[in-house]
């Protein structure tokens, strides 16, 4: 999952949490997870659960398999996810995603720390309105082909992203299965968090 689908299987939770979900990927080790509030860091443990199910998932496995670039087609995948949410409107919230992604940003520019890390990240994710345009295919290729450049070792995701275009059809077909799934192991559709209260 990207940003938008880490932050819909945690909407339940609290601010707290949610923003432990967003900054995830930037808390590394054990000392900068002990550092952050309870609540936080209980966002950021949901979120490496979320990582840790959908990478284990069968089609997700499978689809990797088929993939150009192996090694990267798992972060491929993440920004095609978002995307997906965004074209299946069955799975979105009666008013969209609207109220969450302005719940992001706010708790991303209410927030009294980020990682170093993520920081310009997350704050040109705001100003750019990343969520919001993640619905549109160009911008969701662009992205990968964005997250190539900007490895320690570029790398030119061309092929990967001809071959998610070629697809996109079919991605979204089998994101219907992935996000039930998911839905159900991170139990957040009943509402209590009941993995992020533990």
């Amino acid at each position: 999952m990207n940003f938008l689908g880490h932050a819909a299987l945690a909407q339940a939770g609290s601010d707290a949490q949610l923003l432990g979900c967003l900054i995830a990927d930037g808390v590394k080790g054990q000392q900068a997870l002990d550092a952050l509030s309870p609540a936080v860091r209980q966002g950021v443990v949901h979120h490496r659960l979320v990582d840790s199910i959908i990478d284990a998932h069968p089609d997700v496995q499978a689809l990797v398999q088929r993939m150009p670039e192996r090694r990267f087609a798992a972060i491929a995948l993440d920004i095609v996810w978002d995307y997906c949410l965004h074209r299946l409107s069955a799975l979105a919230p009666d008013e969209g995603w609207s109220a969450l992604i302005q719940r992001c940003h706010c708790v991303i520019q209410g927030a009294e720390w980020l990682p170093p890390s993520k920081a310009s990240l997350l704050q040109n994710m705001v100003k750019g309105r990343w969520l919001v345009r993640s619905a549109e295919r160009q911008f969701m290729l662009d992205t990968i082909m964005g997250v190539g450049r900007h490895m320690r070792r570029p790398q030119d995701f061309t092929p990967l992203c001809e071959w998610v275009a070629t697809h996109l059809l079919q991605l979204e077909r089998i994101f219907i299965v992935i996000w039930q799934d998911m839905w159900r192991q991170t139990n957040i559709a009943t509402g209590t968090c009941v993995v992020l209260s533990r």
